[in-house]
């Protein structure tokens, strides 16, 4: 099994359905990787492993755009901008 610690992460997700991106900040953060049971695929045996993480401290936000028609009128919003990654 291998982990992962992260101080003071931050990642950028963006999904498939909607737009705009979801940042999340967190104070630490692990992430572990463990070993399952090998399964079959295309008449092969091969390994399997899984990803799990854990977040202490998080914090997220979401993005919005100026022209969002769910924004209350007179109010100004900010647009993000990040590159894809």
């Amino acid at each position: 099994m291998h982990t992962v610690e992260l101080v003071n992460c931050q990642v950028l997700l963006k999904g498939c359905e909607t737009n705009g991106y979801v940042i999340v900040s967190a104070a630490k953060a692990h992430i572990h990787q463990k070993e399952n049971k090998p399964v079959w695929k295309h008449g092969t045996l091969v390994p399997k492993t899984t990803w799990v993480g854990a977040l202490e401290g998080m914090q997220y936000y979401a993005t919005v755009s100026a022209g969002s028609s769910d924004a209350p009128e007179g109010k100004q919003f900010c647009v993000f901008h990040f590159p894809c990654i």
